[in-house]
């Protein structure tokens, strides 16, 4: 979900700055073909749609009164069937231009795609896996009721969940189908959603009901009285142990299917890679467009490898952006690292790739003119309260007055517009927490000294990098 937000901002970003060319810029395909994904008009109007989309106008939505008084994204309650043709949620983000609210982008996803989720953790009828906003309001459930619901008034939300991260409770009856199920509840980090998955109590009660037979007929022989509470303790204490089992592999393939999220993210980024090299567009460009998705592909394929979520080792995740860089390097030039270990939050590790792409990118095309040979050296070592991490170049520096280096100095080119890859650099290190700063001599040396969050802390700041 964390990156269909982040798809999102992209979108919003390539619809440009005036509202009014929105829809002349989504007919000439402004974003590429994006499955689910609709575009509102500040009076929530529709403005383009995939074909079998339903929902033609939100004005009166909540979540769209929400991000019109100013929030940034919203996750919306389930849309039921009666309204979308089939239960549908949508995660939206607001279109603000020139600090006016301009509309919203909709990514529309199916209910139904919990349903493989469903068939493989198999427990049994009646179970359920659930997909629940923190102010209590159903965003997706398989299988599937008629309407959503709110149940921040019950108490499982102050008895259970409370400012747990996660934890098992039974439910006596269920306030959607009146089921009584055990369920197992995990939040999901950096997203206002807690996933939930719950197995019958009437399942869980047959299976203890045949074990309880077959004890009894084992037992009988050897005295009813003492070796039948003897029986009864152990069909418990299996039963226990069962039920824990079940909903531990439960929550193992919650973690399965984000890791999963993170694969299928990487493979369309790869996808989006292809489709931006085969378009006709100016070869400096074109490159450009490939290596920063490149550098935020790296961040979902090494939290795959690795198979962790809340934390990223920065200098084997940088190793890889490096990698990529170095085999599109200049002949001439030649690309060193040194970059200390360091745990990285998932929500730092993408603007820090890009940051290091862009210092990078810069110094080969600007730095070393004619075939000029040099070296790119880039490091990052932990400092008192963060991390430093500084791209030096031994090539021309400012003498050439070459606008790469305009666009990554602070202070540099008075009297000239603002770059590019200036306003990305700064912007990027914005999102760190950080500032840039520059030094020119024999070469020039661009560097950043960022805060560091844990790598468990949750949520991201909303500063993104400049248009």
């Amino acid at each position: 979900m964390r990156d269909v937000l982040k798809d999102l901002e992209t979108f919003d970003a390539e619809l440009g700055e005036d509202p009014a060319l929105f829809q002349s810029r989504l007919r000439a395909g402004a974003g590429g073909q994006r499955i689910g994904l609709s575009v509102f008009d500040a009076d929530g109007r529709l403005l383009t749609r995939v074909p079998t989309e339903r929902v033609n106008a939100i004005a009166d939505d909540p979540d769209f009164k929400a991000l019109a008084a100013g929030e940034a994204v919203r996750i919306s309650p389930m849309i039921p069937a009666s309204r979308a043709g089939i239960p549908l949620f949508a995660a939206a983000r607001r279109l603000e231009r020139n600090g006016v609210f301009a509309g919203a982008a909709v990514a529309y996803l199916p209910v139904s795609m919990l349903s493989e989720y469903w068939r493989t953790i198999d427990l049994g009828r009646d179970s359920t896996v659930t997909l629940l906003r923190d102010d209590g309001w159903l965003v997706a459930r398989f299988p599937a009721p008629e309407a959503a619901s709110n149940l921040s008034g019950l108490p499982m939300f102050a008895d259970q969940l409370g400012a747990s991260t996660s934890g098992i409770y039974v439910s006596p009856a269920s306030p959607i189908d009146d089921v009584a199920r055990t369920a197992a509840f995990q939040r999901l980090d950096g997203l206002p959603l807690i996933a939930f998955a719950s197995v019958a109590e009437s399942v869980l009660a047959e299976a203890r009901g045949r074990r309880l037979r077959d004890s009894l007929l084992v037992v009988v022989p050897f005295g009813l009285a003492l070796l039948g509470v003897c029986g009864w303790m152990l069909v418990l204490l299996r039963h226990e142990e069962r039920s824990s089992l079940a909903l531990r592999a439960a929550l193992d393939q919650n973690r399965v299917l984000m890791q999963e999220i993170h694969h299928r993210v990487k493979n369309n980024l790869h996808a989006v890679s292809s489709l931006v090299r085969l378009q006709k567009l100016p070869g400096e460009v074109r490159d450009d467009l490939t290596r920063r998705i490149a550098a935020m592909s790296a961040v979902h394929q090494h939290m795959y490898e690795a198979d962790r979520f809340a934390s990223i080792d920065a200098r084997d995740y940088l190793g890889r952006v490096l990698s990529g860089l170095s085999a599109s390097a200049p002949t001439n030039v030649r690309l060193e690292s040194d970059i200390h270990p360091a745990p990285l939050n998932p929500d730092d590790a993408q603007p820090l790739g890009l940051l290091v792409n862009e210092c990078v990118t810069n110094a080969f095309k600007h730095a070393f003119p004619g075939g000029r040979p040099g070296v790119v050296k880039v490091s990052l070592a932990p400092v008192e309260d963060g991390l430093h991490l500084t791209v030096v170049d031994d090539g021309v520096g400012e003498a050439a007055g070459d606008d790469a280096h305009e666009d990554a100095a602070e202070g540099r080119g008075e009297g000239k517009s603002e770059g590019l890859g200036r306003r990305l650099i700064r912007g990027f290190a914005a999102q760190l927490r950080g500032e840039v700063s520059s030094t020119s001599g024999d070469g020039f040396s661009v560097s950043v000294r960022f805060k560091t969050r844990d790598p468990g802390e949750i949520g991201a700041d909303p500063e993104a990098p400049p248009d």
